[in-house]
């Protein structure tokens, strides 16, 4: 495997991604599905978007993540604990899109851009992840809050 990110060699990304603070995104969404042979479907329930990984595999199987922002969460069927379906399944998709839907329209998702947070350290108040981010470089403070 090439390295994945320019800044880290493969050994430096390796101890990194295994580190139980770090989360991990699209990257290792792919990684995930090349090494199970199976389509990861991400349903981000802010935007309603659908971002598909392994398609170009050619995988008899899929499985469906719901994204709020923030959290990844798998979704399953309630009758029978399924968390994997036919590539062809397309009711599952549609049942994915309306859980998602009902999920936004109750404003379950954090807007990573936009959300309200709170200096845990010095009570600052911070809009979005770049302010918080900012500030922890600035202050070295790490503690944060969200309110609404």
């Amino acid at each position: 495997m090439e390295a994945v990110v320019s800044t880290q060699s493969t050994g430096e990304y390796a101890k990194w991604i295994q580190n139980p603070a770090i989360w991990g995104g699209g990257i290792e969404l792919a990684i995930l599905s090349k090494h199970f042979n199976t389509e990861i479907h991400v349903v981000d329930t802010q935007s309603l978007r659908i971002d598909k990984f392994g398609q170009d595999l050619k995988c008899t199987d899929k499985t469906f993540i719901i994204y709020d922002g923030i959290h990844y969460d798998p979704l399953y069927d309630p009758a029978s604990r399924e968390t994997v379906f036919p590539v062809g399944d397309e009711e599952v998709e549609r049942a994915a899109m309306l859980l998602a839907s009902n999920a936004r329209k109750a404003h379950n998702y954090t807007d990573l851009a936009n959300f309200t947070l709170k200096c845990g350290t010095c009570g600052t108040g911070l809009a979005g992840e770049r302010d918080a981010r900012a500030h922890a470089k600035q202050t070295g403070h790490t503690n944060f809050q969200e309110y609404q």
